[in-house]
């Protein structure tokens, strides 16, 4: 689960510049760095919202924020979340007439690149249970002696599992074995927040307001002397 911290240091530097408020110090950096972690999360998801073809809602789930302490004088964000199926970002479905694959593309702004796995064009299909993504056939994983299973509805209407026959019922003649399929995936939202287009573009400004925060704070102290 990738993990950003946002902490400061040079608590002893903090106590001089207050002088008598020194006790206070730790309040103060704890302050500074919960308020600069809460903004930072809004700016992560914000910057993320940006540069992916994702949902800001996916991104505000995702982060979860650790607060500071004055025994851990340290905020933690965390991300956590699951790679997201590519019909998650812009998709385009694969084109039946021309033969060409299903293409797809995470980053704002870029166009769609066809999506050829292992010499397999993409598809985009849905499911007979409702689930619709892009897909790809697996060379080599058709069975001998007929086509493995299929969904189908049984009596009461609902879709199982159903083993296919293998031969045609009118002719006879042996059925063709199908490959098994896998649906294709893109990068998942820790991924992206903790990458370089994201936290790495975003980390000098944090660093620039946590330190901004502390001198505001340091200032509000000792104007009550």
């Amino acid at each position: 689960m990738p993990t950003m911290e946002i902490h400061v240091t040079g608590l002893e530097e903090v106590k001089r510049s207050l002088g008598n408020l020194s006790p206070a110090a730790k309040d103060i950096m704890k302050l500074a760095i919960n308020e600069t972690a809460k903004a930072a999360r809004g700016d992560l998801v914000e910057k993320a919202r940006r540069t992916y073809m994702v949902k800001a809602g996916a991104f505000n789930k995702s982060m979860k924020l650790k607060r500071a302490t004055k025994s851990s004088l340290t905020a933690i964000l965390q991300s956590k979340g699951r790679p997201i199926p590519l019909r998650g970002f812009a998709y385009k479905k694969h084109n039946v007439a021309t033969g060409d694959p299903a293409g797809a593309h995470q980053i704002r702004g870029n166009r769609n690149f066809p999506l050829v796995v292992d010499g397999r064009k993409a598809f985009y299909a849905r499911m007979p249970q409702g689930h619709t993504g892009i897909f790809v056939r697996i060379a080599g994983s058709a069975g001998k002696g007929g086509i493995k299973g299929r969904w189908e509805k049984n009596q009461k209407g609902k879709w199982e599992l159903q083993q296919r026959r293998t031969q045609n019922k009118k002719t006879g003649k042996d059925l063709k074995p199908r490959e098994q399929i896998r649906q294709l995936y893109g990068s998942g939202i820790p991924v992206m927040i903790a990458g370089t287009r994201v936290y790495d573009e975003m980390k000098p400004q944090i660093e620039k307001k946590l330190h901004n925060k502390l001198e505001k704070y340091v200032e509000q102290a000792l104007r009550r002397l």
